[in-house]
């Protein structure tokens, strides 16, 4: 929650265009800030936001149970929402 993440994430992007890397693959964590806490990772807003096309979705099951069995998001948030993730793509 302090900006390491996408900082990180701007790093990384520097580095494989200068080392000519032809693209760069990540998946992408539900927009939720405990399950991003939980799982790691960032959600498809930051990668959008850096240029990447989400070019896939899913439920991850694994993720929708300890979700629920942690009890990670409030009951006005539905499972599935917060389970969502998505693999993103920025080509160069």
């Amino acid at each position: 929650g302090r900006g390491m993440g996408r900082e990180m994430l701007e790093f990384l992007l520097g580095w494989v265009v200068d080392v000519g890397c032809e693209a760069v693959i990540a998946k992408a964590s539900p927009s939720f800030r405990p399950v991003m806490g939980f799982m790691g990772g960032l959600p498809v807003e930051t990668y959008t936001e850096h240029g990447f096309d989400t070019i896939a979705r899913w439920i991850d099951s694994d993720l929708r149970k300890e979700v629920g069995n942690r009890g990670l998001v409030g009951a006005d948030v539905e499972l599935d929402s917060a389970s969502r993730v998505g693999c993103c793509v920025r080509r160069f």
